[in-house]
């Protein structure tokens, strides 16, 4: 088939389709393609009679399988006369109904009968709505705005109502040339969760009818917000030393029950903020009080954002001492959280000596015991207790217990005497080395070694010498308690707060202090022969800052805490080489005394009077909760601190052998 053939069929079949509308006898003007209720349908349809006819011209709006008749006049028509006739018609509910979609005009008039080309009639408004911002809180205003459009292309002027589903906050704005803008309050009340903004867009007639409308909806989203805190305490009064079991319940915009984070602080009866942290609401929670708090009303005080909550609970007065002994002296020490004044009994074998106590809260006192050469058993009385502490060597000349506070003279003429000792005794040595040099001997002479003994005086001496018994040496001890170790020590290896510990511990190795537990405290000591510093005391109380860091940074990760206390003390101690290893042995009180610090101190490094005083000029202090221990606020070479932090964190590993 060639190209000719291919374009006669072609006009053909064009001629075939066209030939009803060419030789049609009614003929219609082109419409819209689209019409909105409330335009004007204007048309011409004219009629070009194939016969005569006398009777009526009927024209009808045609939509899908429905009609509604637009046109009906009387007429006469005759051939070959043509005839026009205009329609004009408002596309309301009033003249068509309900009839919308694909439509026509057809006409007919005896036996002439026409179709007009198919058109669209919506009653459909296109519209845009936009809010500003998608998150959203009780009594927040909502602004928003939007467009609303005909199918036909053409703005509206109507209504805009804007609503958020199923609660009654509603907006109903002009829609002016196409665009409308507003503003929607939300409910104080109103529940957290997802909601939608609806728009309802609608253009009338003059009588009010709706006669075209449209809408959309967008998300958005209302916090959960925290308007009222309860908090709820296991019991209104503890004794010092025990644990304040306490549960934050907050309640949201709606007063359900909300779960957040909440700022917790422990206020004392003087004011003075104690601890703060942040805990989980809904959950049991404890704060771990001092035997030395202050009797009196305490405060728990939560707080979420602008919003908190104060709970009372007392803290009952305590009146207790507290005991030690280490070989032939006995520590005595206030353990209640008041004053104590009063006497004790303390029993030397069939013997009892009468002492009477005056110490303020956190004081101590060291007192000698002697007796004639031999083993006493030693039992304390006071408040109608008797406490045991089992055998003891003792010696002396009669049975007495000394105030060694109080002796402080007679130590001194001691340190004068042995001055004097060991000037005549290096006078006597420069002798016999002159005097052996000009005399040989056939052999040498040999001179049996003598047993030294140590004496209370010799420990407490404040000169540095050497020994058999190693060297003394200032040092400084930071005393590690854990106040809850026996819980801990249930979930061994696997749990995270003991390799907290065992981290922490490693830190202290890695400074080459010599590192020992006793129970629930660990022990670390600083020496200048141990880690070779020039300052071991600074270094030890870096490290101590150190593992203060690390146990809180554990404490705010895991649900488990490390309730811990931290003392640091600096005293004499004698320094030796045992096996290999350097061993520390303390003089006098100096451990009791960074055990008592660290039980005192909570979550926190606390400096006793010694340690403060060796680092004056090199840290910033304050006085700690009570007074009685420093607190360390900064260093005062932070450059130097920062890199000393950094190091250890860079060489931090897991240690491999437990805690």
């Amino acid at each position: 088939m060639n190209k000719v053939v291919l374009s006669v069929l072609s006009l053909f079949f064009v001629f075939v389709i066209s030939f009803p509308m060419i030789s049609a006898s009614i003929s219609f003007s082109n419409p819209s393609s689209m019409y909105n209720l409330g335009d004007i349908l204007q048309m011409n349809i004219t009629l070009s009679p194939i016969s005569s006819a006398n009777g009526f011209f009927v024209a009808s709006l045609v939509c899908q399988s429905n009609e509604v008749q637009i046109m009906k006049v009387p007429y006469s028509s005759v051939v070959g006369e043509n005839e026009v006739f205009n329609i004009k018609a408002r596309l309301d509910s009033n003249l068509i109904g309900n009839l919308n979609g694909d439509c026509l005009v057809k006409a007919s008039h005896g036996d002439d009968k026409g179709n007009s080309l198919s058109f669209k009639i919506s009653s459909d408004v296109d519209t845009f709505l936009d809010i500003e911002g998608n998150i959203f809180e009780p009594l927040d205003v909502i602004k928003f705005s939007g467009t609303a459009t005909l199918k036909n292309g053409k703005d509206i002027n109507g209504t805009a109502k804007v609503y958020v589903n199923s609660k009654n906050i509603s907006s109903t704005v002009p829609i002016i040339n196409g665009k409308f803008s507003g503003e929607l309050t939300l409910l104080e009340n109103i529940a957290s969760g997802v909601y939608k903004v609806t728009l309802q867009a609608s253009q009338n007639d003059s009588n009010g009818d709706t006669l075209n409308s449209g809408g959309e909806s967008v998300e958005f989203r209302v916090k959960q917000i925290v308007r009222a805190i309860e908090i709820a305490l296991a019991n209104t009064e503890v004794g010092p030393g025990e644990n304040l079991s306490y549960q934050i319940v907050l309640y949201d915009q709606t007063l359900g029950k909300a779960v957040n984070d909440v700022s917790v602080s422990m206020i004392s009866p003087s004011g003075r903020t104690l601890s703060e942290q942040s805990v989980r609401s809904g959950v049991k929670h404890y704060f771990v009080t001092n035997n030395t708090y202050t009797p009196g009303e305490w405060t728990l005080q939560a707080r979420v954002n602008n919003v908190e909550a104060t709970s009372n609970f007392e803290i009952k007065s305590v009146n207790k001492l507290g005991f030690s002994i280490s070989n032939n002296t006995i520590l005595i020490y206030n353990d209640g959280n008041v004053p104590y004044s009063g006497s004790v009994e303390i029993g030397i074998g069939n013997n009892v000596e009468v002492v009477a106590i005056n110490l303020g809260v956190g004081q101590e006192k060291l007192y000698g015991l002697y007796a004639p050469d031999g083993n006493y058993d030693i039992i304390v009385k006071y408040s109608n207790q008797n406490i045991s502490f089992g055998n003891a060597w003792l010696t002396g000349r009669a049975v007495k217990v000394s105030d060694l506070e109080l002796n402080n003279g007679s130590s001194t003429k001691t340190i004068i005497w042995a001055v004097v000792v060991l000037v005549l005794g290096s006078l006597a040595y420069i002798a016999y080395r002159e005097f052996s040099k000009n005399r040989s001997y056939s052999s040498p002479i040999s001179v049996p070694k003598v047993k030294e003994t140590k004496k209370l005086s010799d420990l407490t001496s404040k000169s540095t010498i050497s020994s058999s018994y190693g060297n003394k040496e200032e040092v400084t001890s930071v005393v590690l308690k854990v106040k809850n170790y026996n819980e801990l020590e249930k979930y061994k290896g696997s749990e995270p707060a003991m390799k907290a510990l065992v981290e922490i511990a490693g830190l202290a190795k890695r400074a080459k202090a010599q590192v020992s537990r006793e129970g629930n405290f660990t022990i670390m000591n600083f020496s200048k022969s141990a880690t070779g510093n020039e300052n071991p005391h600074l270094l030890a109380v870096r490290v101590g800052k150190e593992i203060e860091s690390t146990l809180k940074s554990h404490n705010r990760k895991y649900a488990r805490k490390v309730s811990f206390g931290l003392g640091a003390v600096t005293g004499e101690m004698i320094v030796e080489k045992k096996n290999g290893n350097l061993m520390h042995t303390a003089l006098g009180t100096l451990v009791l005394s960074g055990k008592k610090i660290a039980n005192h101190a909570n979550e926190e490094l606390l400096l006793g009077d010694t340690t403060r005083n060796k680092l004056r000029g090199l840290i910033k202090v304050d006085k700690g909760i009570g007074g009685m221990y420093w607190n360390i606020q900064s260093f005062v070479n932070h450059d130097n601190h920062n890199e000393f932090i950094q190091k250890f964190m860079e060489r931090r590993a897991d240690e491999s052998k437990s805690f």
